[in-house]
């Protein structure tokens, strides 16, 4: 056999070998440093976040600016459809005023007394006011603040941390991962549980690197985008009325220490 020949035979079994052989690529940021500091921090008192909602994204490229607002509060109402458009949150000390704006056009407002514990709820349309006690598990509000000012992050960790990214201009933490969820969809949001079974869905977080605070969060076909800024006590809504009758009645101490007028 000449020399010539063994080299081509060598050079045949070595790619034979090489076809073989399967290289697994680490998905993109896998291996990167966390920085240090918290995955995700609280949110600042006396500050106001308003989150905006699309549905039906799945597969579509979104613009890297959050929206302003008004082009989501413009569009067409849907009837019946109560997944939120838009929330607004304002942090006042003991006291968390929440109004959620849904897309078919309602409009539920929340005030959570921390100290003492109490939450009033007003449903708009109908225009109906409940009061809901210290231990009552009622509440989305005072349940899911139980879990952080972002429940919806709980699965963040050190695991799903895929690197650093660009998101507005600003460097953020991105996290990746697949999340399993009890229930998922329009009744999600309406609060029909129905006879879903649990599934998993490819989650992905924007967490901003200095604030620590999420700026976007994709979930299946929803992305919800982030807005801060500051805030007073004396933007917190007064409590309608009824609110303040029921108030009065189910606590004999008013929060003048907040500032938050009931």
């Amino acid at each position: 056999m000449s020399f010539a020949f063994r080299r081509i035979v060598t050079l045949v079994s070595t790619l034979v070998v090489s076809s073989n052989l399967v290289v697994v690529a680490a998905p993109p940021g896998i291996g990167e440093e966390l920085p240090a500091g918290p995955l995700l921090a609280p949110v600042p008192n006396l500050t106001r976040w308003d989150v905006f909602f699309r549905f039906g994204l799945s597969g579509q490229e979104t613009p890297d600016e959050p929206p302003g607002g008004t082009e989501i509060d413009a569009e067409a109402a849907v009837p019946g459809d109560q997944r939120p458009r838009r929330t607004t949150v304002i942090k006042a000390g003991r006291v968390y005023f929440q109004e959620k704006r849904t897309r078919s056009g309602e409009i539920h407002r929340n005030w959570l007394f921390l100290d003492p514990r109490l939450e009033i709820v007003q449903f708009n349309p109908p225009n109906r006011v409940l009061a809901i006690a210290s231990g009552d598990r009622l509440s989305g509000l005072a349940t899911s603040l139980e879990r952080g000012d972002f429940p919806e992050l709980d699965w963040l960790s050190s695991k799903n941390f895929r690197g650093l990214r660009k998101l507005a201009g600003r460097d953020c933490l991105f996290f990746q991962d697949e999340v399993t969820l009890a229930r998922v969809g329009p009744e999600a949001a309406s609060g029909d549980i129905g006879d879903a079974a649990p599934v998993k869905v490819k989650s992905e977080a924007w967490i901003d690197l200095e604030t620590r605070l999420p700026l976007k969060f994709h979930r299946g076909e929803e992305v919800r985008r982030y807005r801060y800024s500051a805030a007073q006590a004396s933007d917190v809504p007064p409590l309608p009325a009824e609110g303040k009758r029921l108030y009065q009645v189910n606590t004999a101490a008013k929060p003048k220490a907040t500032g938050i007028r009931p």
